[in-house]
């Protein structure tokens, strides 16, 4: 019987050349069971279907859950070890208040005793995991965040950390891209899984909250020290997602009557 053949590269974590191991995105313990399709963009685009129609496309089959084998077995391990419980608690309280937020029970997330740092560092974790090594090379600054579990002194002024609640039936996993937005291209990576979105955003911009409606826990990342346990109030927007386009939250309705719009605008061209 022929043996796999292990995978070298390097590590998206760590920046060392060496085995890699499948990293779960999310941990595999945060409610991620059974067999993922995965569909790339270039598959997707230009078809002529409304974004969530997805017949016909190709895909790959991750038997093992959504993930890439983007991390060495020492940083998987570690990162498991340090933040991945606390990460699978935030989930948990979340589905709980999602399900309240919905129903219209409450308007703000209290989530209680959860540790912020722990929770903030698996989210860069797994940020760094979906983007290639090139990303943790030049801003090493998050690389040493994560590795060092008590290291705080995160720079809020480089990186913005977004989350929302997701409300939609397509998940994200997208790499470093710039976007051209009101006259401004920014540089974000985005990833949703339920039941939460986050999107990483290096040098945002002043007024993100209003340009964006966003939650931005970056702000408490030097709150707390790691292991530490509290208490914290959090408006986080609920967003749907039906496109692989990031920072894009258009209702299913609006997706439609923007298509009926971009028709008529072709069929006037054409007639004139």
């Amino acid at each position: 019987m022929k043996t796999k053949e292990k995978k070298i590269d390097i590590c998206c974590i760590c920046g060392k050349k060496t085995i890699m191991s499948f990293e779960h995105i999310p941990p595999k313990s945060a409610f991620i069971k059974g067999r993922v399709n995965l569909y790339q963009g270039t598959d997707i685009l230009g078809r002529d279907r409304l974004p969530w129609d997805l017949t016909g496309a190709r895909y790959h089959q991750l038997q093992k859950g959504s993930g890439f084998a983007t991390v060495c077995q020492a940083c998987n391990n570690f990162a498991g070890h340090k933040y991945v419980k606390a990460y699978k608690l935030f989930v948990q309280e979340g589905i709980k208040q999602l399900c309240d937020r919905i129903n219209g029970y409450i308007e703000t997330s209290n989530f209680i005793n959860i540790k912020p740092l722990n929770i903030i560092k698996q989210i860069i974790v797994m940020f760094l995991a979906i983007n290639p090594p090139s990303v943790g090379k030049e801003n090493y600054d998050l690389r040493s965040f994560v590795l060092n579990p008590e290291k705080k002194d995160f720079n809020t002024k480089k990186y913005g950390i977004y989350i929302y609640f997701l409300k939609g039936f397509i998940s994200k996993f997208i790499g470093i891209s710039a976007l051209l937005r009101d006259r401004r291209i920014n540089v974000l990576s985005e990833l949703a899984y339920f039941p939460f979105g986050f999107v990483l955003e290096i040098n945002p911009p002043e007024g993100y909250k209003e340009i964006y409606n966003v939650c931005n826990i970056a702000e408490i990342a030097n709150d707390y020290d790691y292991d530490e346990i509290t208490n914290i109030n959090l408006k986080i927007p609920i967003l749907e997602t039906h496109t692989i386009f990031p920072l894009d939250y258009r209702t299913r309705n609006e997706i439609i009557s923007n298509r009926i719009e971009q028709r008529v605008r072709e069929l006037l061209k054409k007639k004139f």
